[in-house]
């Protein structure tokens, strides 16, 4: 049995722990290079989202400038608007102002017009010409 032993079970053995030996290199060395390609692909990963976080970041930029641009239009578009309406109204309040002035200072406006001969006097009696108002 020793001979047995010596000229197959020996040999078996070496050559059972030289294959496992061999697998557990190519294992080990398959195992690092997938790994290493993990790690590149980590890698890219993290740089597309670094890349979409920057353009999410300026498009949150635009977006914010487009709405200060915006409000600012808005703004100088009401003012423009409020200032157009104050124009309006001094200028309306002087006409007015000018119009009634003729009224009164005119002789018609004095006197009073007898528009139907019936002997009554519109805007008479020296009241500068109220009626017309």
């Amino acid at each position: 049995m020793d001979t047995y032993h010596c000229e197959y079970i020996v040999p078996a053995a070496a050559a059972a722990a030289e294959a496992s030996a061999k697998a557990k290199v190519e294992l080990k060395a398959k195992l690092e290079y997938e790994i290493e390609i993990l790690r590149d692909q980590v890698a890219h990963l993290q740089r597309q989202q670094r890349a979409v976080d920057e353009r999410r970041r300026r498009m949150f930029e635009d977006a914010n400038e487009q709405h200060r641009m915006t409000l600012a239009f808005m703004i100088n578009e009401i003012q423009r608007y409020v200032r157009a309406l104050v124009w309006f109204m001094v200028s309306s309040a002087v006409c007015y102002a000018s119009a009634g002035s003729q009224f009164r200072d005119t002789d018609y406006g004095a006197q009073g017009v007898d528009d139907d001969d019936n002997g009554a006097v519109l805007g008479g009696g020296g009241n500068g010409g109220a009626n017309w108002h």
